[in-house]
């Protein structure tokens, strides 16, 4: 359950604002593992109550990430004409704070590129999720280097 924040104010609720209940089905799957190709499929009810769908393809190799998205959505229940009829699609790079520094540092920096922004196809962002899953913690992976994994 999600409410609008304020145009005015980000710590503000927008008054009169509707609740948006969100809900998605998640379908993942690692497509060539040994080539680090995943796929994602969300399908569901976005941010705004578009209902509608989101597929996800990327690539992993030696600890950097690359890849793109594609969602399209119900957007008859937008009013402004610039929503409508549009699709939400980009691509991304994600790569490790790691190869800045000679130490090992936690964390990504993710830079993504879309055609624009809109309100169609969004989701709420959260700090953990199940996907897309770190590459080096997916079961081929581990499965493919348990050896390893065991030294340490």
């Amino acid at each position: 359950m999600v409410k609008k924040r304020s145009i005015d104010d980000n710590f503000k609720l927008k008054e009169n604002s509707n609740t948006f209940y969100t809900g998605f089905l998640n379908l993942y799957c690692q497509i060539w593992p040994a080539q680090g190709i995943e796929g994602g499929l969300k399908i569901g009810r976005f941010l705004a109550g578009d209902k509608g769908v989101e597929i996800i393809l990327r690539r992993s190799f030696k600890y950097f990430t690359v890849g793109a998205w594609y969602t399209k959505t119900d957007t008859s229940i937008f009013k402004s004409e610039k929503n409508r009829e549009a699709e939400y699609k980009g691509v991304y790079i994600s790569i490790p704070f790691a190869i800045f520094s000679d130490k090992e540092k936690r964390g990504r920096l993710t830079y993504g590129i879309t055609s624009f922004t809109r309100d169609q196809g969004q989701t709420v962002r959260q700090p953990r999720s199940l996907f897309p899953l770190n590459p080096w913690d997916s079961p081929d992976y581990i499965k493919r280097n348990l050896d390893e994994i065991r030294v340490q």
